[in-house]
């Protein structure tokens, strides 16, 4: 479809020049390969006023055989890439690090790359800290004394589980007390009271 272009021409405004869409198509170009099967372009150039308003598209394609056949390409490894993080801190972990099969890509009935494309090591196999935890509270001791303000304890220990590789000691008292059997000896007391009146 063509389209209306208004173009300065001498210093006048001139409307109605229609101009088509399209210039013809080229001449096929070289074959993009030297070898095998490549592709061969042919272009257009859009004409209207503002570029880029042209409708399709301004190449085509075919394809196009040489008639030498390429030689076989071997594949070829890529460099290592960088070791992944590990997987763990501690306790023994992995880390892997991969390469590809394109340096170059196989082609043309070119053999694979041989090898391993991954691998794999073992890191961080120092044992990882454990904190210390604390037991239950044992029960309560018998009272110190029977009458007249005793003591009795009660402890725990940091053994669930024992701090280890580092880990933290259990952060609070090991060991507690309570008073008990605060009242007097009868016995005791008349005894003291028939001393001081007698």
């Amino acid at each position: 479809m063509n389209s209306v272009c208004s173009v300065i021409l001498f210093g006048f405004l001139v409307t109605g020049l229609k101009a088509a869409p399209w210039s013809a198509w080229s001449g096929w170009e070289r074959c993009s390969v030297t070898c095998g099967t490549g592709v061969r372009y042919s272009r257009r150039t859009c004409l209207t006023c503002r570029p880029g308003t042209c409708e399709g598209s301004s190449f085509r394609t075919t394809q196009c055989r040489c008639t030498r056949e390429c030689p076989p390409v071997n594949g070829g490894w890529s460099s290592w890439q960088n070791s992944s993080a590990c997987s763990v801190t501690c306790d023994g972990g992995v880390r892997t690090r991969n390469r590809t099969c394109d340096n170059p890509t196989p082609a043309y009935g070119g053999l694979q790359c041989q090898g391993e494309s991954h691998m794999s090591e073992h890191f961080n196999e120092n044992p990882c800290p454990v904190n210390g935890g604390w037991s239950n509270w044992q029960n309560l001791s018998a009272c110190s004394v029977t009458c007249g303000g005793g003591v009795r304890t009660r402890n725990r220990t940091c053994d669930n589980p024992t701090p280890a590789n580092g880990g933290l000691q259990c952060q609070g008292e090991s060991h507690m007390s309570d008073h008990c059997n605060e009242n007097l000896n009868v016995q005791v007391y008349k005894m003291f009271l028939s001393t001081v009146f007698c």
